[in-house]
C-alpha cells in the first residue's frame, strides 16, 4: 500500500506544472430548471486577463480558477453521440465576485437542432439557471456567489457552427489557486483534493463528474481520504449517483481508503467541501468504468456515512 501511495504521489507531481485543466468530450448533465430565466445584461469587468483555454477538436469543457479567456472557434463536431454536452466550470476564491462576458459570434442552426448555452449560478447546490443562449450577441453575467458553470449543448447529428469567446475575471479579492480542483473527467482519471498529502483549505468547493462512454456503472475507486482528525471534521468529499447533488448520496466520506463506490447510472458526482483547513492528506482515488478487484469491500447501494 504504501508503494502505491509513493508511486502517485510521484506521478501526480510529475505533472505539477500541466494546464489546470480537465478536458472530455463526452460529459453530459441532465438539468432541471430552477428558477424563471434572468437575462438582466450587467457591465462588464474592466480587470486584465489572462491565460488562454483550448477546448480542441473535440473537446470543450475546461475547468477555469484564474482569470481568463476561453475560445471556442466551430468547437461542436459530428460524433457517435446524437447530442453532445459540455461543461465550463467558473470558481473565484471566498470573497471575490465572478464577472463573465459572453461574445457569441455565430449560433447557425442545422437540421432544425437548436444549440444552446445555459449560464448556472453555483455548482455546490441548488445549480440555479440565471439564463439561456441561442442567438449571436454580447452577453453579461455575474453570479451571485463565487462559483458558476456553463452548459454547452448541441446535436452532433448534423452538428450547428457554433463559435464564440468568454471573458472570465474576479473582483474583491486574488485568485485562489485551486490546480485541479473540479472538472470534466475522462475514463481512468487520477482526481484528488488540492494540496493531497500536504493540507486541506477552507473554502474548497469542487466538483468533478464523469459519465461512462457506454453508460454502464460508473466506479470511483478510493485510495486515501482524510478529511478528519481527532474527532474534528474539516470537510468530506460525498459521492452521488447522478450529475447533480439532488441525485442519490451514495456516500459522504471523512476518511478511509481502499474503498470503491458504483454510480449505477453510469453518472457519477465527486464534491469535495473544506470548512476548515488543516494538515490533512485531503483524498486521492481513480475514477473508471469498471470496478477495481484489488480494492476493498465495495459499498455500492445504501446512503451511508464512512468513518
Amino acid at each position: 500500500m504504501i508503494w502505491l501511495f509513493l508511486g502517485l504521489f510521484l506521478i501526480l507531481h510529475d505533472g505539477s506544472d500541466a494546464d489546470d485543466n480537465f478536458f472530455s468530450s463526452d460529459g453530459r448533465q441532465d438539468t432541471k430548471e430552477k428558477e424563471e430565466e434572468d437575462e438582466t445584461s450587467l457591465p462588464a469587468s474592466d480587470s486584465k486577463l489572462g491565460h488562454e483555454f483550448d477546448p480542441g477538436d473535440n473537446d470543450c469543457s475546461a475547468n477555469m480558477v484564474e482569470n481568463g479567456v476561453y475560445v471556442c472557434e466551430n468547437c461542436f463536431t459530428a460524433g457517435n453521440e446524437p447530442e453532445k454536452v459540455c461543461y465550463i466550470f467558473i470558481e473565484a476564491n471566498s470573497g471575490g465576485k465572478i464577472n463573465l462576458e459572453f461574445n457569441v459570434t455565430e449560433i447557425i442552426t442545422t437540421g432544425g437542432h437548436r444549440p444552446r448555452i445555459a449560464l448556472y449560478d453555483g455548482f455546490g447546490g441548488a445549480n440555479i439557471l440565471r439564463t439561456s443562449v441561442y442567438e449571436a450577441g454580447v452577453y453579461t453575467f455575474e453570479p451571485s456567489g463565487a462559483s458558476a458553470f456553463i452548459l454547452l449543448s448541441a446535436s452532433t447529428v448534423t452538428p450547428p457552427r457554433f463559435s464564440f469567446f468568454m471573458k472570465f475575471s474576479t473582483v474583491g479579492q486574488e485568485i485562489m489557486k485551486t490546480a485541479g480542483c473540479g472538472g470534466v473527467v475522462r475514463d481512468h482519471s487520477i482526481v484528488h483534493s488540492p494540496g493531497y498529502q500536504v493540507n486541506v483549505t477552507k473554502g474548497h468547493n469542487c466538483m468533478w463528474v464523469y459519465s461512462t462512454p457506454e453508460g454502464t456503472s460508473a466506479y470511483f475507486s478510493l485510495l486515501q481520504a482524510q478529511m478528519m482528525d481527532k474527532g474534528v471534521i474539516h470537510g468530506s468529499l460525498r459521492i452521488f449517483d447522478g450529475l447533480t447533488t439532488a441525485d442519490r448520496l451514495i456516500a459522504q466520506v471523512y476518511q478511509g481508503y481502499d474503498d470503491v463506490y458504483e454510480a449505477k447510472s453510469g453518472k457519477m458526482l465527486l464534491h469535495y467541501e473544506i470548512v476548515e483547513s488543516g494538515k490533512l492528506s485531503g483524498f486521492l482515488g481513480w475514477l473508471k468504468p469498471e470496478p477495481d478487484q484489488k480494492a476493498g469491500e465495495s459499498r455500492i447501494t445504501e446512503d451511508f456515512l464512512v468513518f
